[in-house]
């Protein structure tokens, strides 16, 4: 029966063989169609455009009273992740973030899972949100590390052994700024206000309620820090911290302009002259120069006519000499 085995044995070869064409007919097949999608890309044309830059993420920080959700309601169709139930109170958009617990105190569902599931429907779903305002950071970041805490049934993060515990943390609160950055739409954190007296000089300083590792995080996300301040019945709203300079000229959003041009420090003035225009003053102004400093030279010897003004002292021996003369014809 072994010409039946060399049978089988050149069928299954056959086959292989038939298998093996395929398989590169396949491979040439999506490689010319790559190749033809790259040949398809366009590129942009070799001409300069005028720039337009909007500012979309705002840390927006201050007292009690002083305007911050005021300043985050004039953002448009926002959709607020409140932790302090001000949001509810004002009757506008809103997810109460939480740790749920079961009747044990055992975490069901965590802030972290709940911010996870908002912001995956924020980038997938049609929805009519434009802007997405967190208030307040700190309390949503403290959140997420109890969340930590609670799941790993310890006090602390520093309890989870070999710094698991804030190395979780840490990615975590990452893994939020990242889906924030990768939202087309505008972001907005609210921060109450945090004083510190310093004892030798008795300055108040005034910063974001943040930790320094939670305040560089949430500033690099940050297009502009504003501060919000009441005095007396004045409301003022400015910029204490920004990513660049930004240019009125150059955002083309019409609501977010309207929201900037009451912000103290929002925008630098746009240059209103020319390149050239600029190279004329600058050697104008090198010209004036060398012609004051040559006008200065003569003043130099200026200190010999207050000698020649002295000199006429002699006269008065002069005139003394007559009248002794005078006094002897006398005699």
């Amino acid at each position: 029966m072994s010409w039946l085995t060399d049978m089988r044995d050149d069928i299954a070869a056959k086959q292989s063989a038939e298998e093996y064409l395929r398989y590169q007919e396949e491979q040439e097949k999506a490689l010319e169609e790559r190749i033809i999608k790259k040949i398809m890309f366009k590129l942009p044309e070799n001409k300069r455009k005028e720039p337009k830059e909007t500012p979309r993420t705002f840390l927006i920080w201050g007292s009690n009273m002083s305007g911050k959700s005021y300043l985050a309601d004039r953002f448009p169709n926002a959709l607020t992740l409140s932790t302090d139930g001000n949001a509810e109170k004002k009757g506008v958009p809103n997810v109460r973030i939480e740790n749920t617990l079961d009747k044990n105190g055992k975490l069901v569902k965590s802030a972290y899972d709940q911010i996870e599931e908002i912001l995956i429907a924020l980038k997938t779903q049609k929805h009519p949100y434009e802007t997405i305002v967190l208030d307040q950071i700190e309390g949503i970041l403290g959140r997420i590390e109890t969340a930590i805490i609670t799941e790993a049934g310890v006090d602390s993060l520093s309890d989870i052994p070999f710094g698991k515990g804030w190395a979780m943390n840490k990615a975590a609160q990452r893994q939020m700024f990242e889906w924030l950055n990768d939202l087309n739409m505008n972001v907005v954190f609210i921060s109450h206000q945090d004083e510190s007296t310093d004892m030798a000089t008795q300055q108040v300083e005034q910063k974001p309620m943040l930790t320094s590792k939670q305040y560089a995080l949430v500033a690099a996300s940050a297009d502009l820090v504003i501060q919000t301040r009441r005095v007396g019945k004045n409301y003022i709203r400015r910029v204490t911290d920004r990513r660049k300079s930004y240019l009125r000229d150059q955002v083309d959003d019409p609501k977010i302009l309207r929201i900037l041009d009451n912000v103290t420090g929002a925008f630098d003035k746009a240059p209103k002259i020319t390149r050239q225009e600029a190279e004329k003053i600058a050697r104008d102004l090198e010209a004036k120069e060398v012609a004051t400093a040559t006008e200065q030279k003569p003043e130099t010897p200026a200190a010999k006519p207050a000698a020649t003004k002295a000199t006429p002292v002699k006269p008065a021996e002069t005139k003394a000499t007559p009248a002794a003369t005078q006094t002897k014809t006398t005699k």
